[in-house]
């Protein structure tokens, strides 16, 4: 019987992607399949997570970083395509420049003949372009936790997972078939990871700044006023100049890098955009539990369901709260490397990508 086929299309931020071939100037020179190699060696988000153990399970997979135009024209190269610009979409003038990215892109799927389009970035592909590639495939799924795009990205596809439950029956109302499919970590993660032994910050916090979270860097500048935090992250340009936070900003921190930062905290802060409503769904829930880092994350009405609260993870509901509980626990350390060691155990045992793709499984098999 013959393999599904999947390829999983992503997107890298752009800075993280610059920042790779900058620290390693050879690499724009490899070949394709060492430069996406080098790529997916970091675990950037989620990584080869999907495709390495979607393959366990006997699917034919490959990724694609569909936005990295180095790594793509490298691809068209060695296939001998040549990429021009195509004429201008008038409706979406704005993917102009994503045009050979979208010739490449075609390209690797009339060569791999996928059955399944996996689509980790439900606006890469413009609708008209998305559209054209629906006649190649079986089926086109997306994923997505972040705000819903316009409905004329999301029309095209034939089901949207999400981590968001309240998105699916926003999804449903408009006609397109969607699921809920929860984020997960990478225990592959823990073994590389296992040099770090020192806990050399106090608290970390390592994320964005932006109008979705509005709110919530209102609580972290509190709590930046009374207590040493250290923070990574982009958008930090939009917080006023006094603010505290900028003090105590190291820049960006991406994939490995960022796992290190996570696993040398004694805790971790977290914090959903307003886009998550009152729902807990973020990488970062299982990225720090699953380092073995205290999490002390905010308040939502599932939180329990993935988590035993004060024993696995602890929440906080207002910034008087945040404040009071990382005082409490820097001071508790037995308490704390508990709850750290259990939300630990919680998240290997029912939080892994490896357990994600037996869920992925049997909702592609019922779709396809």
């Amino acid at each position: 019987m013959q393999s599904t086929k999947i390829l999983i299309l992503d997107t890298y931020y752009a800075h993280f992607v610059q920042q790779v071939y900058r620290d390693q100037p050879d690499l724009a020179s490899k070949s394709y399949q060492e430069q996406l190699a080098v790529f997916l060696g970091y675990h950037f988000g989620t990584g080869d997570s999907y495709s390495y153990y979607l393959r366990q399970q006997g699917y034919e997979v490959i990724d694609v970083i569909a936005d990295n135009l180095t790594l793509q024209l490298q691809w068209a190269k060695e296939h001998a395509l040549t990429v021009r610009q195509w004429p201008r979409l008038p409706l979406f003038s704005q993917y102009t420049d994503r045009l050979p990215l979208y010739r490449i892109l075609e390209a690797q799927i009339a060569e791999f003949q996928p059955d399944i389009l996996y689509c980790q970035n439900l606006t890469f592909c413009d609708p008209v372009f998305l559209k054209k590639l629906k006649r190649q495939v079986k089926l086109v799924v997306g994923q997505i936790a972040c705000p819903l795009p316009p409905s004329i990205f999301l029309k095209p596809f034939d089901l949207i997972l999400t981590s968001f439950p309240h998105f699916v029956p926003r999804l449903q109302a408009m006609g397109i078939q969607a699921e809920y499919f929860k984020i997960g970590f990478e225990e592959r993660l823990v073994p590389l990871l296992a040099d770090v032994t020192e806990k050399k910050y106090d608290v970390v916090f390592i994320g964005g700044f932006s109008k979705v979270h509005r709110d919530s860097a209102q609580a972290l500048e509190q709590l930046a006023s009374v207590v040493p935090i250290d923070v990574w992250g982009y958008g930090i340009e939009t917080l006023p100049a006094a603010a505290k936070l900028r003090e105590r900003y190291h820049g960006e921190a991406w994939a490995l890098d960022m796992y290190r930062i996570i696993t040398q905290a004694k805790i971790c802060i977290n914090r959903h955009s307003s886009a998550a409503a009152n729902y807990a769904n973020n990488m970062r829930l299982f990225e720090t539990t699953g380092l073995g880092t205290f999490l002390l994350t905010d308040q939502k009405q599932n939180l329990a369901d993935l988590f035993a609260i004060n024993q696995e993870v602890v929440a906080y509901g207002s910034a008087d709260e945040l404040i009071s509980k990382v005082r409490y626990y820097l001071k508790q350390d037995v308490e704390r490397e508990a709850i750290a060691k259990a939300g630990q155990q919680r998240t290997l045992q029912d939080h892994t990508y490896r357990q994600r793709m037996l869920e992925l499984d049997q909702i592609l098999k019922r779709y396809l």
